[in-house]
């Protein structure tokens, strides 16, 4: 999953292991960690402070023209609009959009501790001393919001070992949105919360995730909004109506991404890196309506709507991938468990675009196995599973690769 806020890239790593550690001091495994990893390098791209040693000056990173300057000086607002910056008396104002970093001067020591747990994977104490922080009346304000969204990124991160904490960094995000509805980092928290929602079997990610999408829906976006990010949590909107049959409002966005994705794109010229990703969404909308047939439960009709995109060119890897993920689970319903398990065999091997996808399609392999009964077939799929369970318990099929193991 891609964040970009203010021009920054953010990976996502859909879950972490789901496996609840059974004392609250007890560290996450190595295979946890390695997936966490992923987790904790996209969250220390994002445009949010850093604890330094007390009385430095605050640095910002902008951005302007490809080119990235350092500013110093106090941050006193930063918000979506405006960055403020006290520079020894003289106050001088920057466009929210061209700030990718901040990197903090003077911060609360739980702040510190907090930025140090974090690095450790040491979950429940870095949630602990962020929030201390974001309630430190010795704070700034600014620095009070950080805290407060690092305590939610840090319970997002632990509930990749604890399932439990989904709900608990949702409400995390929703409290940062309420204290803080015009801080800049707001679209990244909604994505945040969003994620949870979907990770933690909550419905209601569809409605956070479109509220973020409407924001972008339209260029320009509204201020302090990334339209890519926008667009992309339109595709998590689709994706997440589906998980409750809306396939009226998820093929209707996929229709309207795919114009939208197609648009920007050919606006694109000189950010390979923004292209790629314009590219990918486009690709994903483009055989959005084959999922929402399957979800229909019309998986003859799926079938032969992916089987004519999965060598498409045009529709790039993420979007030929999709289509060959959709074409597996259309035969599995449809019965056809061994050409199924041969397609999810081909993603879960060949997709890097998507650990989302992966996952999906490992625990589709197990399900075929388990269905054509082969001699190797029970052991092949408790694999499949408890790699999901273990390496890509960041993901929407981890809960699913959970509960089929529960039962074997």
């Amino acid at each position: 999953m891609v964040v970009t806020v203010s021009g920054t890239v953010m990976m996502f790593a859909p879950g972490i292991a789901t496996q609840p550690m059974s004392s609250p001091n007890r560290r996450p495994s190595g295979r946890a960690l390695s997936v966490a990893a992923s987790l904790l390098t996209a969250l220390s791209l994002a445009p949010l402070g850093f604890a330094q040693d007390g009385g430095r000056p605050d640095q910002v990173f902008r951005m302007r023209r490809g080119e990235v300057s350092k500013v110093i000086g106090t941050v006193t607002e930063n918000s979506l609009e405006t960055v403020r910056l006290d520079r020894d008396g003289k106050e001088s104002t920057y466009d929210s959009g061209e700030v990718v970093r901040i990197q903090w001067g003077q911060v609360p020591p739980s702040f510190q501790d907090g930025t140090t747990y974090l690095s450790r994977a040491d979950y429940e104490n870095a949630v602990a001393h962020f929030r201390r922080a974001a309630e430190d009346p010795s704070g700034r304000s600014v620095v009070q919001a950080d805290a407060r969204l690092k305590a939610a990124e840090a319970l997002l991160a632990w509930a990749a070992v604890d399932a439990h904490r989904y709900s608990e960094a949702a409400n995390e995000a929703d409290r940062f949105l309420a204290d803080h509805p015009s801080n800049r980092s707001v679209p990244q928290a909604q994505w945040i919360k969003g994620r949870a929602q979907w990770l933690g079997g909550d419905a209601g990610a569809a409605a956070t995730f479109k509220a973020l999408y409407e924001q972008g829906a339209s260029d320009p976006p509204s201020p302090g909004y990334d339209r890519a990010l926008c667009l992309e949590a339109g595709l998590a909107a689709a994706r997440t109506a589906l998980l409750t049959k809306d396939t009226v409002n998820a093929k209707a966005l996929f229709s309207a991404l795919e114009s939208a994705f197609r648009e920007m794109a050919a606006g694109t010229v000189d950010d390979a890196a923004l292209l790629k990703r314009l590219l990918a969404g486009r690709g994903e909308a483009a055989v959005g309506d084959g999922w929402c047939m399957l979800a229909d439960g019309r998986a003859s009709a799926a079938q032969r709507f992916f089987e004519s995109l999965v060598d498409r060119e045009e529709l790039g890897t993420a979007g030929r991938y999709s289509a060959r993920l959709g074409l597996a689970e259309a035969l599995l319903a449809d019965g056809k468990a061994r050409e199924a398990q041969f397609q999810f065999a081909k993603v879960s091997s060949l997709d890097y675009s998507s650990r989302d996808r992966v996952a999906q399609a490992l625990v589709g392999m197990a399900s075929c196995g388990l269905k054509l009964k082969d001699a190797d077939g029970l052991a092949a799929a408790r694999t499949a599973l408890e790699r999901v369970r273990d390496q890509f318990g960041d993901t929407p099929a981890a809960s699913r690769a959970i509960s089929i193991l529960s039962g074997l």
